[in-house]
């Protein structure tokens, strides 16, 4: 797989994969997360320093982990082992854990493969067959009547 590289290095990309395939695993006519969101996720961590610095500490203890339970890499595990050392990643590293999850969701829900897919169509949810209810506008009045109240910028 080649990623622009933002951020994770070449071995980190290769930990990433697996540990992307966990969260969301291939199966079916359904990409694993390791083949779709990677690239989101090292643009989205290499853009954001405190996600730069969650990361960095963060991707170590995952093979620390492995290497300290099974005595092998995580890529080296196998999928039950890697669970495992993800669990045990999740207790140690929770603010870590919580947003490598999140942005792999987000990474994974947001890419047009996977929305195709899943039958969805891109597109805002208004106005196509849904009713809004017309509000009742009867308190802006006041608002309306007060006029501006902000101070012009002099141009």
């Amino acid at each position: 797989m080649t990623v622009s590289n933002a951020y994770f290095s070449e071995s980190q990309l290769e930990l990433m994969t697996c540990v992307l395939d966990r969260i969301v695993p291939p199966g079916g006519k359904m990409p694993g997360a390791g083949t779709v969101a990677l690239e989101y996720l090292d643009q989205v961590v290499g853009g954001r320093g405190d996600f730069r610095r969650l990361f960095g500490d963060g991707l170590p203890q995952i093979e620390i982990a492995a290497w300290g339970t099974y005595g092998r890499g995580f890529t080296e595990l196998s999928e039950e082992e890697r669970d495992g050392v993800l669990r045990h990643v999740e207790a140690s590293e929770p603010s870590f854990l919580e947003a490598l999850v999140r942005e792999t969701y987000m990474g994974y829900y947001s890419n047009p493969l996977v929305v195709e897919l899943l039958g969805l169509e891109v597109r805002p949810p208004q106005p196509r067959g849904h009713q809004l209810e017309l509000g009742d506008l009867s308190d802006l009045e006041n608002v309306k009547q007060r006029g501006a109240v902000w101070r012009g910028t002099g141009d």
